[in-house]
């Protein structure tokens, strides 16, 4: 793996990892009904793109082997 595959990939972790910190908290709001702040739709693109982010580590992380 080369050195830009390594950052691109350390990127990509921490990308996922605040998607999922921040879909947390989305669902904490839909928990206690504060729709104000957030709403069901940022739900959704939240997952989907945690979903393809998680996609896109695997498939660096095969590809590594």
């Amino acid at each position: 793996m080369t050195k830009k595959e390594e950052i691109e990939l350390a990127l990509l972790r921490r990308k996922r990892n605040d998607l999922e910190k921040e879909i947390a908290r989305v669902k904490d709001k839909h928990k206690v009904n504060d729709y104000a702040e957030v709403n069901t739709c940022q739900l959704f693109i939240l997952e989907d793109r945690l979903r393809f982010v998680k996609k896109k580590i695997a498939r660096m992380e095969k590809h590594d082997e």
